[in-house]
């Protein structure tokens, strides 16, 4: 979960103006980033499963994508994705990384759980990797040596 930029002086009546404004600032200060998702509160996000999940927690679920040099902005109105589907895609998740990034601002226990039991995995699967290219270049060695 990255949050961007927070922005709570949001006014109604100059809501999309001051959303577009709220991207442009996370643009300008994240000169790494093509786009940002926006939330109607102005929380701005790098991922978009972030801004999906705090958009659930807002009386207006939308959630607008800014993309660098772009006028215009894409509206989704998503909810967050049924806690067995994200567990599902969470136990295939291949690194740390993708793991977190399903998990974004998830708060189910569910989903948490799932996600820490996943990178325990992923943790146990990267040292028994190394523990075997360990013990065969040990192998190896042993082999070239004559022992």
């Amino acid at each position: 979960m990255i949050v961007v930029l927070p922005r709570q002086d949001l006014k109604p009546n100059k809501m999309a103006k001051d959303l577009k404004k709220a991207a442009t600032e996370a643009l300008d200060f994240n000169k790494h980033l093509d786009k940002v998702f926006v939330t109607t509160d102005g929380t701005t996000f790098i991922h978009k499963g972030d801004a999906v999940n705090h958009a659930a927690t807002q009386d207006d679920k939308t959630v607008e994508v800014f993309e660098r040099g772009e006028e215009a902005a894409v509206t989704t109105d998503e909810k967050p994705m049924a806690a067995k589907d994200l567990i599902l895609l969470i136990e295939k998740g291949e690194s740390q990384e993708a793991v977190e990034n399903l998990l974004g601002l998830d708060t189910r226990a569910t989903v948490k759980a799932a996600a820490n039991k996943r990178i325990a995995e992923l943790k146990q699967l990267a040292l028994d990797a190394q523990a075997a290219a360990a013990d065969e270049a040990f192998k190896q060695r042993n082999t070239a040596t004559g022992e």
